[in-house]
């Protein structure tokens, strides 16, 4: 198990380097692709740099000051 785990970890890693090579300037591409795609909330998506109203195109701030 401990050999799939390490495995995985790597190949991981590889494909966020190749990611950064190809211009990605997120933390983590592949987490941000996958809750774009989810339907829970069709309006707002979770990125890597906060929390995304898709209709406008902003940052929504989290607390309100």
């Amino acid at each position: 198990m401990r050999g799939e785990a390490d495995a995985m970890s790597h190949t991981v890693t590889e494909l966020l380097t190749v990611a950064r090579r190809m211009g990605s300037n997120l933390t983590d591409p592949f987490m941000t692709l996958s809750f774009m795609a989810l339907s829970v909330i069709p309006s707002l998506k979770l990125t890597d740099r906060g929390l995304l109203d898709v209709e406008r195109f902003e940052l929504v701030p989290l607390f309100i000051a």
